[in-house]
């Protein structure tokens, strides 16, 4: 009797402590491929057409920049285009997240921008007050560091960094909670051993409670969606960070729907066990 009920607590407990490892270990895993991840940004971004906006929004300011100078919109195009906009800020944003320098052809981008304006200055029969070449410059200056401020990412940087430093404990914290989660299946077993339907009976248990763990975070942010009640500018930086948000949220919901699928075929085999001993 003594041995039986030691038998049992051993088993429960061991059960317990296997249900906090798999949890720990879908969590850390759904985090890092939900959310700790470049690949997800970048995913997040093209959904939301980031860049395609983040162009629209540039081109508007280069004609605010512009009128006032006595230049039309027309000395923009076709200065930078869209595409040239989504490599180049796609090429900031990985520098950034990889803690590394971006380096564009910005002499290239000047050089196209003023053959434009001399142009329309020529077509136009433009004169300026003071040093023409000198204005130039100074204006395409500005419109160049307007254009380097727009497809940086915000914030890019610490995003980055806070990236790499989980990335590298990861390994680390996951492997230890696999080794823990093997010796308490090693434990299960040599406490079961003439009964392997009780073992994935526990077992099946442990991976359930780790499923609903992972679960319950998606499914009630998914319900309340309080994220959307976030108060971000500008509207693509908004739609971003929601496209991500969600991305992330249903990577958890599938690992614990995984595990909920793993349970329930551990509870079959667990059954089929049982009727395997009857017969």
């Amino acid at each position: 009797m003594k041995n039986s009920l030691k038998q049992v607590t051993i088993c429960i407990l061991g059960s317990l402590l296997l249900a906090i490892f798999i949890s720990v270990m879908a969590v850390l895993f759904s985090v890092r491929v939900g959310f700790i991840s470049d690949g997800m940004i970048v995913n997040s971004i093209n959904k939301v057409n980031y860049y395609g906006i983040v162009y629209r929004e540039f081109m508007d300011k280069c004609e605010a920049i512009a009128i006032p100078n006595g230049l039309g919109g027309d000395v923009f195009v076709p200065f930078i285009s869209k595409e040239q906009i989504y490599n180049d800020g796609s090429n900031y944003l990985k520098a950034q997240l990889r803690g590394g320098t971006f380096e564009m052809d910005r002499e290239g981008y000047k050089k196209k921008l003023k053959e434009n304006i001399y142009k329309y200055v020529k077509q136009n029969d433009l004169t300026a007050e003071g040093d023409m070449e000198q204005i130039i410059e100074s204006f395409c200056d500005e419109i160049m560091e307007c254009y380097v401020e727009m497809i940086r990412f915000p914030h890019g940087e610490k995003i980055g960094f806070i990236f790499r430093r989980i990335s590298d404990y990861f390994p680390y914290v996951f492997a230890a909670m696999l080794l823990f989660a093997l010796a308490v299946l090693w434990i299960l077993i040599r406490q079961n051993r003439h009964n392997k339907g009780r073992f994935f009976r526990y077992v099946s248990y442990s991976t359930l409670s780790g499923a609903f763990s992972v679960c319950i975070v998606p499914i009630l942010c998914m319900f309340t969606r309080f994220y959307r009640r976030l108060q971000i500018y500008p509207e693509y930086m908004y739609q971003f960070i929601i496209s991500y948000i969600e991305h992330g949220l249903k990577i958890m919901l599938i690992v614990g729907m995984i595990l909920f699928a793993v349970s329930i075929a551990l509870v079959e085999l667990s059954e089929l066990w049982q009727k395997s001993l009857e017969y």
